[in-house]
């Protein structure tokens, strides 16, 4: 029968494989879709309503743009004359109103905690090293 530190040794291992072993490549994952990404810059736009839609208007880089509002953004900003924004910076026609996709947000969080309990595994499984 294997004793209590033996035991959380192991355990330890499991979590420093599992976490480790796929906490680091979402972090990865998470960095290059970050730079693909690109800057975005803060901006503020104006809503304009029309018959057929709501229309986000800026003006950046010596232009002006503007985009209709998607269904979830026209329910958020309904009665708005303006937004805060975001526009990016190699390509001033993409507007969005979240500073980082929501997407690449969750990878990295689910990165960052899996890696965290990886390494809390692996300090863990040192445990029958340090305490045997």
């Amino acid at each position: 029968m294997m004793d209590a530190i033996a035991v959380l040794g192991s355990v330890g291992d499991v979590f420093a494989w599992i976490g480790l072993g796929i906490g680091l490549p979402l972090l990865v994952i998470a960095l290059i879709g970050r730079v693909a990404d690109g800057h975005w810059r803060g901006a503020e736009v104006t809503l304009i309503e029309r018959p057929e839609g709501t229309l986000a208007r800026w003006y950046t880089a010596g232009q002006f743009w503007e985009r209709p509002l998607r269904g979830w953004e026209a329910a958020h900003w309904s009665g708005h004359e303006s937004a805060p924004a975001y526009v990016n910076d190699h390509n001033p026609q993409r507007m969005r109103f979240d500073a980082h996709q929501p997407a690449l947000r969750a990878v990295r969080g689910l990165g960052i905690t899996l890696t965290s309990a990886g390494l809390v595994g692996l300090l863990l499984s040192f445990a029958p090293a340090v305490l045997g």
